[in-house]
């Protein structure tokens, strides 16, 4: 079997891509700008990054990479990702055509080129956003046409935003230019999947219940470098009880109900550091809403990478109300670092008072329990980091090549494909 992977960013599609080539079944990685070494475009771009490029530019292309994946099956289309930094750069324009939309032609872009690319192969292995036109393309030719969802359900999306704008009382703004051709690819790309890749069962669960049959969906956990963030040996001492929430600043990750939580929590030392940029649609929201705060809150827009291990170091929990999927990159970095994770769904990966604590969105009473049962025990706080380093080992970026590259064989089987 000769499998076409393809995404304009990162994200597990370079894992993907080596389970494939593991398995020997790679035809081709399409994606975005990758970082080739030594050959004269990576060089030109390194020079030009060096000298125009912003904070963490040149860093961030050198991980547009992944070693162990020939460079040769490789394909690289970067001019859109050049297309969407040099708008994004261009900040008194954003008036006129928000960042946003620049992405979306982005996606477009990559999409349409990499359709090209596709000849010679049994599946094209796309991720949503940008995969309408390759799966358009891989219908034609009689390839497997396979959708990766990181996400759930844009239906279910719609309408649990909608539910925490009435909640809130915060009013829909208007969509950036394109929006709206965003959001019907998603359904169309949808429609022309063949089968499904998710990392986690409420994303899975989410496709079940719109109608995507369940025997199509194949669920493989995603991975955390566990080498990056080693387990500490003790919990931070003092007398303050750090509570750490990271992510972007907007609805779906629950932060505005975290902060309900925050203000009414009975633990008299707790200080709460959110880490996260702020949505456009949301900033105005976030913004006076932080301002009324009558407790310590330490708000940082961006940091480094390369800090989280710094500001999870500091933390005595991390705490992720999310509500579109209780478990994020965020929490397998927290969990790696032996910091305990409340969240408001366990998922596939936490399991409620053995790797961390699990209370229901929305549910303020359960939050508040948690939190003030993590702030009156140190030993437990110990515990479930320890229990929680060990657990997510088991959630390796190994682990998830073997789920591709067993959802595959079944893929083969079923489709009558040597």
């Amino acid at each position: 079997m000769r499998v076409l992977v393809s995404n304009s960013e990162r994200h597990n599609a370079y894992e993907a891509a080596l389970a494939l080539y593991e398995a020997d079944a790679l035809a081709k990685l399409v994606t975005g700008t990758y970082y080739k070494r030594g050959t004269p475009r990576t060089k030109s771009l390194e020079k030009l990054l060096s000298v125009a490029g912003g904070s963490g530019d040149l860093a961030r292309f050198r991980r547009r990479r992944l070693d162990g994946l020939p460079d040769d099956l490789v394909t690289s289309i970067g001019w859109p990702d050049l297309v969407e930094r040099a708008w994004s750069a261009m900040r008194p324009l954003h008036r006129l055509l928000p960042a946003e939309t620049a992405t979306y032609w982005k996606n477009d872009m990559f999409d349409r080129r990499a359709s090209h690319r596709i000849r010679g192969v049994d599946a094209v292995h796309a991720f949503e956003q940008c995969a309408e036109f390759q799966l358009r393309r891989a219908k034609r030719i009689g390839a497997v046409r396979v959708l990766d969802e990181p996400i759930i359900f844009r239906g279910l999306v719609d309408r649990l935003e909608a539910e925490e704008r009435d909640r809130l009382g915060v009013p829909s703004s208007r969509p950036a230019p394109g929006y709206r051709t965003h959001i019907d690819r998603k359904f169309r790309e949808l429609e022309l999947a063949e089968y499904l890749f998710t990392g986690l069962e409420f994303v899975r669960r989410s496709y079940i219940d719109s109608g995507f049959p369940e025997d199509r969906i194949f669920l493989a956990p995603y991975g955390v470098d566990v080498s990056t963030y080693a387990p500490r040996e003790v919990a931070p001492a003092g007398d303050t009880f750090n509570i750490l929430y990271v992510g972007q600043i907007s609805w779906w990750k629950g932060l505005p109900f975290l902060l309900d939580v925050y203000e009414q929590l009975d633990i008299p030392n707790a200080k709460l550091t959110v880490v996260g940029m702020l949505h456009p649609e949301w900033r105005t929201y976030f913004e006076r809403r932080m301002a009324k705060m009558t407790r310590p809150l330490n708000y940082r827009e961006k940091i480094p990478h390369a800090q989280m291990r710094d500001e999870l170091a500091a933390a005595d929990v991390l705490v992720f109300p999310s509500l579109v999927g209780g478990v994020g990159l965020v929490t397998y970095e927290a969990m790696a670092a032996g910091v305990p994770v409340i969240t408001s769904d366990g998922d596939v990966v936490i399991r409620d008072g053995e790797d961390g604590l699990v209370a229901p969105y929305g549910d303020v009473a359960a939050w508040s329990a948690a939190l003030s049962r993590l702030a009156g025990d140190r030993d437990l706080r110990s515990s479930l980091g320890r229990a929680g380093a060990e657990r997510v080992r088991s959630f390796t970026w190994e682990a998830y090549r073997q789920g591709v590259r067993d959802a595959y064989g079944t893929i083969a089987e079923r489709e009558g494909i040597s």
